[in-house]
């Protein structure tokens, strides 16, 4: 579903990556650099998309990534991580990337909103000037339950579709 201020795809959607890129385009533009804060971890399924996420972007070369499965950004130390792009990068667009729970008919789709990202994972944080955050599991009291009950296989593949659509709006803004 596409919206003037949000997209919702599945990632194994035969046009994910490019609603993805597209969506991007329509919100970046040239006068920031843009900064790719990815956010999970790397000892729970559900909670690593976005360090995932990051890995990916990261072994294709692209720049101003922060986080990945090797250093992991998440709710301790994300202040310090916005510190150091503050002092980086003088205004930076910020696209960032999480996972999240959801109604059970979302588990796959991949979120992407004009707006910062609030979500589970961060309690009541929001970060960012564009959102992405991939469904994996169904909302329930127990979070972090929930989190590790997910297939790692759908959360790579969720990552994948991330990965290449933000790779794409980047080569070509």
């Amino acid at each position: 579903m596409v919206n003037k201020n949000y997209l919702n795809v599945y990632y194994y959607e035969g046009n994910a990556v490019k609603k993805i890129e597209n969506f991007i385009r329509r919100y970046k533009t040239n006068n920031y650099d843009i900064v790719v804060l990815c956010i999970g971890t790397n000892n729970s399924n559900g909670a690593s998309l976005g360090s995932i996420v990051g890995s990916m972007l990261k072994d294709k070369g692209v720049l101003n990534v922060y986080g990945s499965l090797d250093t992991t950004i998440n709710e301790e130390n994300i202040i310090k991580s916005l510190f150091k792009i503050r002092l980086k990068h003088k205004e930076p667009f910020i696209i960032a990337v999480s996972s999240d729970l959801g109604d059970y008919d979302d588990i796959g789709s991949i979120i992407v909103k004009n707006e910062a990202l609030s979500c589970e994972l961060l309690r009541s944080f929001k970060v960012g000037n564009l959102s992405i955050r991939g469904i994996v599991n169904k909302l329930d009291y127990e979070y972090l339950s929930q989190m590790e009950k997910v297939d790692l296989c759908s959360v790579y593949y969720m990552a994948k579709t991330i990965s290449q659509g933000i790779r794409q709006a980047m080569n070509n803004i």
